[in-house]
């Protein structure tokens, strides 16, 4: 994204803190993760391909300061990224005291690479939590584990499969109730969740729905 457009969408003062948190985190993560991959070069079909988006990566800032909102929700619990991608989100999970973490994607592209970086990773910081595993399956049809209680999505789809895919979190819920929350960033749809019976608790999105917005139900 060049810099006049991140200018217009993001306004000059979330700009710097949002290019300052890229340079410090992929300093001392090297995660590899910075790059943009177009849905043409994500080797899907179906729904994902006519309902999906590009892999943008997730901005680390945003990343970072929702996580310090539902910090006190995190310990033990167990967290899926939906559109995982490459895995950047699960980089800064890895800082918090998640029991386990857990990325979705469709991409056979994608999740290797996710794969191999997380591999890497937890080599390289002799890392062995939280637990962790990246999933190659469609949003919409992947069973929910009943003791997930965290849920990110980076504007990953659009709302032909959000709808799914938040049912089938709610369906779990139902099945083992438990408090849950959603970190939706850069919301596409940011009402969708709240059609799902989930309640806003914290919002940061601007005119133009850059931000995050976490929900809980």
């Amino acid at each position: 994204m060049r810099v006049g457009q991140t200018l217009s969408l993001y306004g000059i003062l979330r700009t710097l803190p949002l290019a300052l948190a890229e340079i410090y985190f992929e300093i001392i993560l090297q995660s590899k993760t910075g790059r943009i991959v177009r849905l043409d070069e994500l080797n899907v079909d179906g729904s994902v391909s006519d309902h999906g988006h590009m892999y943008v990566p997730c901005p680390y800032y945003f990343i970072y300061q929702a996580f310090k909102k539902i910090s006190v929700y995190i310990q033990g619990a167990t967290f899926i990224d939906y559109g995982c991608g490459l895995g950047r989100v699960l980089f800064i999970a890895t800082r918090y005291p998640f029991r386990r973490i857990i990325g979705i994607e469709a991409s056979p592209n994608l999740s290797q690479e996710a794969v191999d970086n997380l591999t890497e990773f937890y080599a390289r910081k002799s890392l062995k939590t939280p637990e962790w595993e990246i999933v190659q399956h469609d949003a919409t049809t992947y069973a929910v584990p009943e003791d997930a209680t965290v849920f990110f999505f980076n504007d990953p789809f659009d709302e032909t499969v959000m709808n799914p895919v938040i049912s089938r979190i709610c369906n779990s819920q139902d099945k083992a109730p438990r408090d849950i929350f959603a970190v939706y960033i850069n919301p596409g749809h940011p009402d969708i969740f709240i059609d799902h019976g989930f309640i806003k608790m914290e919002t940061t999105v601007n005119k133009h729905n850059k931000g995050f917005i976490i929900y809980r139900r």
